[in-house]
């Protein structure tokens, strides 16, 4: 039997050859650099600055709290999880595009496309005002007889909210970007309106529930 060795052997450049190959090549590697370095600074002076409004909210005992009827049978939940998946659910987006609505607080916002935005002097001149001169508004009307609209609103704010755990603890931090601060804070605080109005609503529903489940009780005792 015939063993076969597959050998490869690895060249080290030494110190000197490297300089060698940059002395020889330092014009397109000067020329990459600056041109990288160029292209950073324009797309920072280019893109649309983004904010972010944080808030911290902290889940009650009762919220952690299993109801009697889980208790009888043993059931565990992730609670912070679950609080998580609902604040970021489309249901809880899509609530808080209708509140807005139903308020008529949609004048002037950028997520529901009313209102233009309006570029830096550096961004109108990089781009000679032509990645903002054709803005497409919407009004009022379009947007509450627009189904599919308000289905795109929802996924746009969807994609716009952070919610995190602060590890150890039973607090969430609930974040929401836009291209104005003030209406990041907005959304971030109707957000959490529509969440604490969610969660009462399931309680109430749920004690509810939980009356009717031990009068049927008592009931077939007599």
């Amino acid at each position: 039997m015939t063993n076969i060795y597959n050998s490869t052997t690895e060249k080290e450049y030494s110190l000197g050859e490297v300089l060698f190959i940059f002395r020889k090549h330092y014009k397109i590697l000067i020329f990459s650099f600056v041109l990288v370095f160029l292209a950073s600074i324009y797309f920072t002076l280019v893109v649309k600055p983004l904010y972010r409004s944080s808030a911290t909210i902290m889940i009650s005992e009762d919220q952690k709290s299993m109801s009697l009827l889980e208790m009888s049978v043993g059931k565990d939940r992730n609670f912070l999880e679950n609080e998580i998946q609902i604040l970021k659910s489309r249901t809880t987006s899509y609530l808080v595009i209708k509140k807005i609505l139903d308020d008529q607080l949609q004048d002037s916002l950028y997520l529901f496309r009313t209102k233009k935005y309006n570029p830096s002097f550096l961004r109108k001149a990089l781009t000679f005002g032509l990645l903002d001169n054709f803005q497409n508004t919407v009004t009022m009307d379009q947007l509450k007889n627009n189904n599919s609209l308000v289905f795109d609103l929802t996924e746009d704010l969807m994609s716009s909210i952070s919610v995190s755990n602060i590890r150890n603890t039973d607090a969430l931090i609930i974040s929401v970007t836009s291209y104005d601060p003030r209406e990041s804070a907005l959304l971030t605080n109707l957000l959490i309106d529509v969440y604490k109005d969610r969660d009462l609503e399931w309680v109430t529903g749920e004690m509810n529930h939980l009356k009717t489940f031990l009068i049927d009780q008592l009931e077939k005792k007599e």
